[in-house]
């Protein structure tokens, strides 16, 4: 159980390394004391993606059919963030 608590405490320190990077420290420092944190800001959106279904889809698939369509969909997306030339953050 120590080397899962470290893992688990490495993947936190990672995870909020991560919301530094993206969030303000006022908004960060509200969701992490359990505030929802809901700041508005006119040039900013935040989208978050979630492929339905796809860990029941891609358990029946070959390994590279789900990294193909992986790609495939990633690349739409980059597509269409150079087309409307927004920055991406993943």
């Amino acid at each position: 159980t120590e080397l899962l608590s470290r893992t688990l405490e490495r993947k936190r320190v990672l995870q909020d390394r991560l919301l530094c990077a993206m969030l303000p420290e006022s908004a960060l420092q509200r969701m992490l004391s359990g505030v929802l944190a809901h700041d508005e800001n006119p040039e900013t959106t935040i989208f978050f993606s979630d492929v339905v279904n796809f860990t029941s889809w891609s358990s029946r698939r070959p390994a590279r059919e789900v990294v193909n369509m992986i790609n495939a969909l990633c690349g739409r997306f980059d597509d269409a963030s150079h087309e409307f030339g927004i920055e991406k953050v993943k």
